[in-house]
């Protein structure tokens, strides 16, 4: 899946499982070959949606390894 010119395929981690669908952790690279990470939906074992504000460049100072990112709509589980 392509998003911002990032084409994100590879998932890594799975955050929450939804019985068909799951929120994962994906990573995807840009035309540059810069590395990316970013919270997505997977459905039927296929990815269907990246959320845009949780992209992150891998090299960038904000990006955190093993941090769980959860939607605000989600709330305190």
């Amino acid at each position: 899946m392509k998003v911002n010119g990032i084409e994100f395929s590879e998932i890594v981690d799975v955050y929450d499982n939804h019985g068909y669908d799951r929120e994962v952790e994906v990573l995807g690279y840009d035309e540059a070959g810069n590395e990316y990470a970013a919270a997505g939906m997977e459905s039927c074992g296929e990815l269907v949606d990246i959320y845009e504000e949780t992209i992150l460049e891998i090299n960038s100072d904000l990006y955190v390894p093993d941090e769980v990112w959860e939607p605000e709509y989600l709330g305190d589980r």
